[in-house]
């Protein structure tokens, strides 16, 4: 009787010694499966960038409610700007045309080469405060800011090279993958996410900082120039029907008074078909005008003197030499020095 007491005792301990350590490893899977959802890249919680619209300016376009812009978001758009691999032999980004220290212009260069040093039939233009554009480049091509960076990296003599390819090089970048994790709480790398985090990015390339601005907005007081001040008056009798508003521009479509070149470019009529499109281009913005030459879609003109030559000799409008001392004294007022210094904006690889 004792020798079975015994042993039924030792058949009942082994047992809940197996028990036990199934429980523990179940426990230990458990576990293992907690610290791989949690450990790798850590908690999904992405910090809302938040859009302060200055007063003096109109409510943007690009939809900051629904876009819901992140600093991540913003990061990961930052580092897609600069990247070379967006192009199709890898040496050519987006910031290779677009140079945050000239609001985002191709200083000194009239037609910016693409890959393979082509060179296309348009000035590029700056991508400073198209949060408020409605459509983008000099023919409207793209209605929405997420939109936007399609036609550069599709085009030819600029990228060419397509979003699909783009996903493969980067797909696998362990940095990427990060970056994408803390922006979008997965580390799958696909064209939506991608296209998005570039218009993050873009959407708060603003100035409205400058001289102007703090006159506007009676910042410390400050006040014009008595210059600055009669050009400001022969600027809104001249220049305002088409750079209107504290964004100097109307965003819309006009014939700029030029001649076609050889390139034959025919403006929006290439994107609408509509024959009263013909040579009408968009009104750039004036903002930081001293930083963005040359000038117009073509890039033909490197100083304000030759663009107001031009404006009085074929479009009729007369610019004196006394009012071309004080629009250049006026212009001046709109560069926006902690824009174009603002570090947040710069290549983050340099």
């Amino acid at each position: 009787m004792g020798n079975l007491c015994k042993k039924l005792m030792m058949l009942l301990h082994s047992r809940l010694t197996l028990t036990a350590l199934i429980f523990a490893g179940i426990l230990g899977m458990g576990m293992a499966c907690n610290k791989k959802e949690t450990s790798g890249e850590g908690s999904f919680n992405p910090t809302p960038m938040v859009f302060v619209k200055p007063i003096n300016l109109p409510e943007p376009t690009y939809n900051f409610t629904t876009e819901q812009p992140t600093k991540e978001g913003f990061a990961l758009g930052r580092k897609l700007f600069y990247d070379e691999r967006l192009s199709d032999d890898n040496t050519i980004s987006c910031g290779s045309c677009h140079k945050a220290s000239a609001a985002f212009a191709d200083p000194g260069v009239a037609l910016s080469p693409g890959v393979r040093k082509q060179v296309g039939i348009r000035n590029s233009t700056t991508i400073m405060n198209v949060a408020w554009n409605a459509d983008f480049f000099w023919d409207g091509r793209a209605t929405h800011l997420n939109d936007q960076p399609i036609s550069p990296i599709h085009n030819p003599l600029e990228m060419n090279e397509s979003i699909a390819n783009v996903v493969k090089k980067i797909k696998d970048d362990a940095t990427y993958k990060s970056m994408f994790y803390k922006a979008y709480g997965t580390d799958v790398v696909d064209s939506v996410k991608i296209l998005k985090s570039l218009g993050m990015f873009m959407a708060f390339a603003n100035s409205y900082n400058s001289k102007f601005d703090r006159v506007q907005r009676n910042e410390n007081s400050e006040k014009f120039t008595v210059t600055e001040q009669e050009g400001y008056v022969v600027f809104i009798k001249k220049c305002d029907p088409c750079h209107k508003g504290h964004l100097f521009t109307d965003n819309k479509f006009h014939i700029n008074g030029l001649p076609p070149t050889d390139a034959k470019d025919s403006g929006r009529f290439v994107i609408t078909r509509n024959i009263n499109d013909l040579y009408l281009f968009k009104t750039p913005s004036l903002r930081n005008i001293l930083y963005t030459a040359p000038y117009m879609h073509d890039g033909r003109f490197n100083t304000l003197d030759e663009v107001f030559t031009h404006y009085t000799k074929n479009a009729g409008l007369e610019v004196t030499n006394a009012d071309r001392t004080r629009l250049k004294a006026f212009l001046a007022t709109l560069t926006d020095s902690t824009f174009l210094n603002n570090k947040d904006f710069a290549d983050p690889g340099n």
